[in-house]
């Protein structure tokens, strides 16, 4: 049963994530969710018949039902949090013409709760809600400084092997970690672009991150003032934080 509830989200969450552009098809869906196509086409067809999904036609396939809309409707995510980060995002997304995202972390994954991009040149997409490259990117980074020894081995045989160039030993990266726990923020500087990560604390406990892509020339011209503005704005959320946001 767990195991079928399982692949049942999988399937709902790649056609609530892919739906937005065009329906989505039986095949796509099994490839993405590395399901048997047989097994994907029975949990849609239950998924359809509950209403949560809907079948557009056979050839086309399928998109998000009512009762879906009936769920997102009365259920929000840290809604209190969001309503007041969020705009607090965009402005800041608007202003410095950079793309900004608002981040948890839940075990070995963190996910996208909040994200904008306002620039015209950085094509900055977030495919799907939740990620575990926790070595790749300066939010995963920050993350891994927080995590705890036994995660962060865990995390070192899942992706160090993949950036050996950056970190040749576990040293080099908790070497990193120590200054990203000491600065309360991380950055690297990747021609074209620059990106980095702040801490959101409550209780001196970290409960989120926002990582800001921006033009590299942009970053290096305003440096200081630019990370002086995403500390105030991590201030600000973390202000607005409730004991059930803190929670992760």
């Amino acid at each position: 049963m767990i195991k079928v509830l399982a692949k049942a989200f999988a399937v709902y969450e790649e056609v609530a994530r892919k739906s937005t552009v065009r329906p989505v098809r039986c095949s796509e869906i099994a490839e993405a969710c590395q399901i048997a196509p047989a097994t994907v086409m029975r949990l849609l067809q239950t998924l359809v018949r509950l209403k949560y999904l809907r079948q557009v036609s056979r050839q086309a396939g399928y998109t998000i039902g009512p009762k879906a809309h009936s769920l997102a409707w009365h259920t929000y995510y840290k809604s209190p949090l969001l309503k007041i980060a969020a705009p607090l995002i965009i402005e800041f997304a608007n202003c410095n013409q950079c793309s900004i995202a608002l981040c948890e972390r839940v075990g070995l994954e963190y996910f996208i709760l909040c994200h904008e991009n306002k620039s015209e040149k950085l094509n900055i997409r977030w495919e799907r809600i939740s990620y575990r490259d926790f070595l790749g990117t300066a939010v995963g980074m920050f993350f891994s400084a927080y995590a705890s020894p036994d995660e962060q081995q865990q995390i070192f045989a899942e992706k160090l092997g993949d950036y050996r160039r950056f970190f040749p030993q576990e040293t080099d990266c908790l070497k990193c970690f120590e200054g990203i726990k000491k600065n309360n923020f991380f950055f690297f500087e990747e021609y074209p672009i620059a990106i980095l990560s702040f801490g959101i604390f409550k209780d001196q406990k970290l409960v989120g991150c926002l990582g800001v892509t921006i033009e590299l020339d942009k970053f290096q011209s305003r440096k200081k003032e630019l990370i002086a503005e995403i500390e105030m704005l991590a201030l600000q959320i973390e202000q607005t934080i409730s004991v059930v946001d803190a929670i992760s």
